[in-house]
C-alpha cells in the first residue's frame, strides 16, 4: 500500500483494537481509516517515524493486522502510513469501508478539501511569504509552493483565515514535495507536529467547508 501518491478517500470510523509499539502494548481505536493508513490514539511519546503493529477488528469480526509508520504524532494521536498489509487484511478494509462509506458517507464530509481563501503565511525562508493550501485537515495539508522545502524540515505556518480575520500559528513536518506539472502544482505536503489552538483549527475547517 505504500510508494503510491495516491490520495485515499478517508472515512470517519472508529474501529478498536492494540497498537504495539517499542515501548509495549495499548489498546486504541481509529479516529479515521483511509486503505492507505489511519489517524489512531497513542502514548504523547510515541516516536515518530518508527514502526508500529496495529490490530484492529472490523464490525464484521474480522480482523485486520498491519504494520505501519508513524508519520506525525499530534498530542495522544498519530497518523499512520501503511507498509505491511496482507492481502486477505487488504481485501476486507477496502470491501468495508466502500460499503460503509456507500450508506454513511456518499460525500465527504470530513474538513479536508481545497480551501483557496486560506493563506499559509511562512517566515522560514527569508521574508514572510504567502502561499495558496488545499486539502486542509486536522493532521495536515498541502502547500503550493515553488521553494526548495526537503523533507523532513520543520517549518513553522501561520494558517490565515482572511473572512472570518483571525489565524493559527502551526509547526508542521515536510513528508512530501511534489515537483511535477506546472508551477502551481508544485509544493509540500506536510504533518502537523504543533497547534498552538486545535480547537481554533477544528472551527476553522468546520467553518470553511460548510460555509
Amino acid at each position: 500500500m505504500h510508494g503510491s501518491r495516491r490520495r485515499w478517500r478517508r472515512y470517519d470510523v472508529v474501529l478498536p483494537g492494540q497498537v504495539d509499539t517499542r515501548r509495549g502494548s495499548r489498546p486504541t481505536a481509529t479516529g479515521n481509516v483511509c486503505q492507505g493508513g489511519a489517524l489512531i490514539q497513542v502514548d504523547p511519546d510515541t516516536e515518530p517515524d518508527s514502526l508500529v503493529a496495529l490490530h484492529l477488528e472490523l464490525p464484521t469480526g474480522e480482523p485486520l493486522k498491519l504494520v505501519g509508520r508513524v508519520c506525525h504524532v499530534l498530542g495522544k494521536r498519530a497518523g499512520i502510513e501503511f507498509r505491511i498489509v496482507p492481502v486477505r487484511s487488504a481485501s476486507a478494509l477496502r470491501e468495508w469501508l466502500e460499503g460503509w462509506g456507500r450508506v454513511h458517507q456518499p460525500e465527504r464530509r470530513q474538513a479536508e478539501r481545497s480551501v483557496r481563501d486560506l493563506v499559509v503565511w511562512s517566515a522560514d525562508q527569508g521574508p514572510p511569504r504567502g502561499y495558496a493550501s488545499r486539502d486542509i485537515s486536522s493532521t495536515g495539508m498541502f502547500v503550493q509552493t515553488t521553494e526548495p522545502y526537503r523533507v523532513g524540515a520543520i517549518v513553522d505556518f501561520l494558517l490565515v483565515d482572511p473572512a472570518a480575520d483571525r489565524s493559527i500559528r502551526i509547526r508542521a513536518r515536510v513528508v512530501r514535495t511534489v515537483r511535477r506539472g506546472e508551477p502551481d502544482e508544485h509544493g509540500i505536503g506536510v504533518a502537523f507536529v504543533a497547534v498552538a489552538d486545535e480547537r481554533g483549527l477544528v472551527r476553522l475547517l468546520s467553518s470553511t467547508t460548510t460555509g
